[in-house]
């Protein structure tokens, strides 16, 4: 429950003592081993998941290559996002990338809350709003910037995430080859 309450309060939000018990109850914390999915491309996730230590990623596979769409760790959630909120089939894999714990919520969980509670609906609306954010600042980098500047802006701002993701699913992230992400990191060191 703690991580639970932790990770809200990281997207600054706040909630009455009572209605963080009820948000908390629905979650379940689970451990997951390295290469455990989560969500298989082409299921529907029911699941938004809190990783409250390790590592997962979403990728999808086109024309017999991984594109990685996210990472989530330490206290940030991650869900194949198309999928839960419509109920439809994930266009992507979720997969644990280092052993995890991660709390697991159900759709119609937080379906029943939103109904109930309605700070349940405003905090789904703030971290909505986070998702997009990010989404909007990933877009930007990747069209904006040259690969080596890509690298940099990863570096800068997920420091973390470089020491622990490996290597190809950087690059993919990065959209370069595990061979470009080489040889930038060869020239910087």
């Amino acid at each position: 429950m703690r991580t639970v309450i932790q990770a809200i309060e990281g997207a600054n939000f706040t909630l009455p003592g009572a209605v963080w018990e009820k948000i908390a109850d629905a979650f379940v914390s689970q451990r997951f081993a390295r290469g455990a999915v989560l969500v298989q491309q082409g299921d529907v996730s029911d699941k938004l998941y809190l990783v409250e230590t390790g590592l997962i990623r979403g990728y999808y596979e086109w024309q017999a290559k991984e594109y990685t769409s996210w990472f989530a760790y330490d206290k940030q959630f991650g869900l194949s996002a198309r999928s839960f909120f419509r109920q439809a089939p994930s266009f992507e894999t979720v997969q644990v990338i280092e052993p995890s714990v991660i709390s697991c919520v159900r759709y119609e969980d937080i379906q029943q809350s939103l109904t109930t509670l309605p700070e349940v609906e405003h905090l789904m609306r703030v971290l909505t709003e986070q998702f997009l954010l990010q989404y909007e600042s990933r877009t930007r980098v990747l069209r904006g910037l040259s690969a080596r500047q890509r690298l940099e802006h990863f570096v800068n701002h997920y420091p973390e995430l470089y020491r622990r993701a490996p290597l190809q699913h950087i690059a993919s992230y990065l959209d370069m080859t595990p061979a470009t992400l080489s040889h930038l990191r060869a020239k910087k060191h």
